[in-house]
């Protein structure tokens, strides 16, 4: 049975209650799985929120490690004007939480958190 708006709007409010994991540190505690995720940083401003069909897989692969291609990384690396290398050591001092969810319902409950939690870099 597909969530209605309401079960939608709990599950935003659950993603922005999820704890809080550092990016480097805290990544191989991060599970293998389907969901929402909300990148934020150390005073909480909520920075970018995506959706993915495994986490850990996300955040090593593209956003960490050079030569990744996550739409974050390149949007900092334009509006800040630095190396690659100096944007993954300033998303290092980030965090992420994590909110697993059904295959089906990822793509809607992402656009409905960027809508309520309005990050800075999502467009």
């Amino acid at each position: 049975m597909t969530p209605n708006l309401r079960e939608y709007h709990q599950l935003v409010r659950a993603l922005a209650k999820q704890e809080r994991h550092r990016l480097v540190r805290d990544t191989l505690v991060l599970p293998k799985e389907c969901g929402v995720y909300l990148i934020t940083n150390r005073q909480r401003q909520h920075l970018y929120l995506g959706r993915t069909a495994n986490i850990r897989r996300r955040l090593k692969q593209q956003l960490l490690y050079e030569g990744g291609r996550h739409t974050l990384k390149k949007k900092l690396k334009k509006e800040k004007g630095q190396s690659e290398a100096v944007v993954i050591k300033w998303l290092s001092k980030c965090y992420v939480q994590f909110l697993p969810c059904q295959e089906s319902m990822v793509k809607r409950l992402e656009h409905l958190a960027i809508a309520v939690l309005d990050p800075s870099y999502n467009d």
